[in-house]
């Protein structure tokens, strides 16, 4: 849910989807929501889940790429106020902390980033700078959304990185791709791509 539409309908909008996100929780299946929350906190934390005996944790963020020029950036979650988890390229540390905390008791951390520039195919600065702090803080896996444009991917030390993912459902057609990664003993060992 860390995107720039995250709050479309206004904070009214917000709360009914803070509810909907908790109502979700404890359905059956329970279905985790991630990048959002009633405070910061909230919003940085991570689902768990055990698959298979792997305890997997999947932590969602919106990178602002320009914070001067994103207008989106006031809809970040705040001690007191409910939001998105938002960083900026001078502002990672909730996010680096929660990837660190995270990697601390899962076997498997998985980030989801809205990032990037849209219409770009090469990751940014930004996205780069941020990509090599996850993975300094113990991220299996970052993968990404925003650009609407396949971006680069492979390793990153031992940390796998998509920068994005291209454009799955969108009004304009784009290329997507559809991955898939085998993980083994904490690591990504695999990547199969489905592209159209």
């Amino acid at each position: 849910m860390a995107n720039n539409h995250a709050k479309d309908f206004g904070d009214d909008g917000f709360v009914q989807t803070l509810a909907a996100a908790a109502d979700a929780e404890t359905g059956d299946p329970p279905l985790s929501v991630v990048g959002l929350g009633a405070d910061a906190a909230a919003a940085f934390a991570p689902a768990a889940r055990e698959v298979r005996g792997t305890t997997v944790a999947v932590i969602g963020a919106h990178n602002a790429d320009d914070p001067t020029a994103d207008p989106t950036a006031h809809w970040a979650a705040t001690e007191d106020r409910p939001g998105v988890p938002v960083t900026t390229r001078d502002s990672r540390g909730p996010l680096v902390d929660a990837v660190r905390e995270a990697a601390s008791t899962a076997d498997v951390v998985v980030v989801f980033m809205h990032w990037g520039v849209q219409g770009e195919s090469c990751a940014s600065e930004s996205q780069r700078a941020t990509a090599r702090a996850l993975t300094d803080a113990g991220a299996t896996a970052v993968v990404g959304s925003h650009p609407h444009e396949l971006q680069g991917s492979g390793l990153l030390d031992s940390t796998y990185v998509a920068y994005g993912l291209g454009n799955l459902v969108w009004y304009r057609p784009g290329p997507t791709g559809v991955l898939t990664l085998t993980v083994r003993d904490g690591r990504v060992v695999d990547e199969s791509w489905v592209l159209q």
